[in-house]
């Protein structure tokens, strides 16, 4: 992925201001973002679109960004998997070993700060992080 073109992004968030924010901020850095409201919008859209690069928040209503994300990596071939990034005001590092052990690639702390999107879409966007 080369960071200079707009990516196919995915949000997976719940609380809307919180997704307002993250689609504002995506937007600043050039990037347009399709949403999702929680972990079953988010596997439905995934299943039916090709995105580059998905934030999914950890914790929402129906279906968790966990059980999401490992529903994803079990349903779609490596081709279509996009790159996930875990959103979750809880860091801790057991937080973010559990992240990675459901197939989730990077860590981003809520509430997402400009900069901190930019450093990650840079990093997902790099041969090393893709």
């Amino acid at each position: 992925m080369d960071p200079l073109l707009p990516l196919q992004v995915l949000i997976a968030e719940d609380d809307e201001v919180s997704r307002d924010i993250a689609l504002l901020l995506l937007q600043r850095l050039g990037h347009r973002a399709d949403v999702a409201a929680n972990g079953i919008e988010a596997l439905a859209a995934i299943e039916s679109n090709r995105y580059d690069l998905a934030f999914i928040d950890v914790q929402m209503p129906l279906m968790d960004g966990m059980e999401a994300t490992r529903r994803i990596r079990s349903a779609l071939p490596a081709s279509r998997q996009p790159i996930i990034v875990a959103m979750s005001a809880n860091g801790t590092t057991d937080d973010q070993m559990k992240y990675t052990e459901v197939g989730m690639n990077f860590y981003l702390r809520k509430p997402v700060q400009l900069r901190e999107l930019a450093a990650m879409i840079t990093q997902c966007s790099s041969p090393a992080g893709a």
